[in-house]
């Protein structure tokens, strides 16, 4: 008899694929801002909708100064407007996460990073999440939960199907991650 187990890994190859194919900017900012939570190891919560204040997270209580931007571009012109008008609202800015699922590249993120420093104070922390970064919190487990909140159901279906297949997984319908072991 097989043995159904979760929460498994999540190959860093489906993080990739699904956050490649993200539109929803608003589901975005969640994640990363349960990413941030999980790092800090504080609450780090949404914002207002309506009033962009460009910031995409704040983190709570003793952390706060920390603040999550968050870009579904690559380019670092959304970084930079964000970053502008974080440093025009916020009374102290501490920490900073830019994450950008799209930007891969060491050189790009670190660029970014400087234009947002630039901008908030060469003394603040900027903590950049590219793509690599984000594949390997959720593929190691540290933000595989987060993950899966946001990801996992009926949006990842068609994916998780190709993916499966391509894989040879003996069940390529099982959308919350899981492994059959026999």
């Amino acid at each position: 008899m097989a043995e159904s187990f979760n929460p498994a890994r999540i190959p860093a190859m489906w993080v990739n694929q699904v956050l490649n194919r993200e539109h929803d900017d608003v589901r975005f900012e969640a994640f990363a801002n349960e990413v941030a939570t999980v790092l800090e190891g504080a609450p780090v919560v949404g914002t207002s909708k309506s009033w962009d204040l460009g910031r995409d997270g704040r983190a709570l209580g003793e952390r706060q100064g920390t603040f999550v931007l968050t870009t579904l571009r690559t380019d670092s012109d959304k970084a930079k407007e964000d970053a502008t008008r974080l440093k025009s609202k916020a009374r102290k800015i501490r920490h900073v996460y830019y994450v950008a699922p799209r930007v891969t590249s060491e050189a790009v993120l670190e660029a970014h990073c400087e234009d947002i420093r630039a901008i908030v104070g060469e003394d603040v922390v900027v903590d950049p999440l590219g793509g690599p970064q984000l594949e390997d919190l959720v593929a190691g487990g540290k933000a595989a939960e987060a993950f899966r909140q946001h990801y996992a159901g009926p949006e990842t279906e068609a994916l998780s199907l190709q993916v499966s297949l391509v894989a040879g997984a003996r069940n390529p319908l099982n959308l919350e991650f899981s492994w059959t072991v026999a």
